[in-house]
C-alpha cells in the first residue's frame, strides 16, 4: 500500500529536467542581455555617459547587475 505513494513517476523526472532546462534559459537570456547592455555601453564615448550620469567605471558595475537580474528570475 505504502510502496506505490513512494514510488516515482517518469512524469517527476520529467518535471525535474524540465525545471533543470528552464533554469538554464533564465540564466543564458539573463547572460545575452548583460552582453547587450556591455556592448551597448561600452560604444559611448565618455561623454555621451555622463550624459546619462554615468562614467566608464559604471559599466562593469551594470553588467554585474544584469547578470545579478539573472538568478533571480
Amino acid at each position: 500500500m505504502f510502496a506505490d505513494a513512494t514510488k516515482t513517476s517518469g512524469f517527476q523526472a520529467f518535471d525535474s529536467l524540465a525545471r533543470f532546462v528552464a533554469r538554464i534559459g533564465a540564466v543564458v537570456s539573463g547572460a545575452q542581455e548583460a552582453i547587450r547592455v556591455y556592448n551597448r555601453l561600452s560604444q559611448l564615448s565618455d561623454g555621451a555617459l555622463a550624459a546619462r550620469g554615468l562614467g566608464r567605471e559604471d559599466v562593469a558595475r551594470l553588467t554585474l547587475q544584469a547578470l545579478d537580474g539573472a538568478g533571480s528570475r
